[in-house]
């Protein structure tokens, strides 16, 4: 069964329209802790290959790890087409069935907020210590989205609206957020349209649950899963400070 917080049909043909970036910075920011490491690393949640590929193609020793089964189709077509032979895992980032070892695990920002059940992320991070050599890192990026501009209402909202000309089509993305503070989730609902002109061609409607952490609570999660020497950044660059940015660097 699909976990529903999966990509699956429309919404993984059209990621790559509303994720094209996600700041270069991200990507230089792992490209670079990637060569600083002497063994493999592992992305979790590598989706349709946005950082992954472009750092096996720089020739960098990197696996990844995707649940969807679309999202990895979508990322060995892509490898196929730039000659490319990724090692993929299509597995849940909270129940890997994986070995290591590992040098450097990290995953893109975000992506570790959507296990929404309490006690996965414990489990994870565990799994995460054990397929590191020691001495290696694990390299997770939060931030607050009750700190973001998320228009956090039940009512449909607009977010983006990305039209095609050479297509004559429109993309369209619609949310709506239910928060629960005292849980520290927020429950979200994703639309994803496809027009052509004024006639709606497909849609598909996705829901998905984030939870957010104290800086406190996740440096504590991570003792407990047993790393001994954790650093956290504002930022991916040194001495910058994001208003609601955590990035957690662990040592083994």
């Amino acid at each position: 069964m699909a976990h529903k917080n999966h990509a699956t049909g429309l919404m993984s043909k059209l990621y790559a329209y509303w994720h094209p970036h996600l700041e270069e910075e991200e990507k230089s920011f792992y490209r670079e802790e990637i060569k600083a490491s002497p063994g493999k690393a592992l992305e979790l949640a590598c989706g349709g290959g946005r950082l992954i590929l472009p750092f096996l193609s720089e020739g960098l020793a990197v696996e990844g790890v995707e649940a969807s089964l679309e999202m990895v189709a979508v990322l060995h077509r892509k490898a196929g087409r730039a000659g490319l032979k990724p090692i993929i895992y299509q597995q849940r980032i909270d129940a890997l069935e994986i070995q290591g070892p590992y040098n450097l695990i990290y995953i893109p920002l975000g992506s570790f907020q959507l296990i929404a059940d309490p006690h996965s992320p414990i489990v994870a991070l565990h799994k995460y210590y054990e397929l590191l050599e020691k001495g290696g890192r694990l390299i997770i990026p939060l931030f607050l989205p009750w700190a973001e501009n998320l228009m956090l209402t039940p009512e449909w909202k607009i977010v983006s609206d990305i039209k095609v000309k050479d297509r004559k089509e429109r993309y369209i993305q619609r949310e709506s957020h239910y928060q629960d503070p005292v849980e520290q989730i927020i429950q979200s609902k994703i639309r994803f349209e496809v027009w052509h002109d004024k006639d709606l061609l497909e849609m598909v409607e996705k829901e998905f649950s984030l939870r957010w952490y104290s800086k406190r609570e996740f440096e504590y999660l991570l003792r407990e899963a047993g790393f001994s020497s954790i650093e956290m950044r504002r930022s991916y660059r040194q001495g910058e400070v994001l208003p609601s940015f955590m990035l957690f660097i662990a040592t083994k």
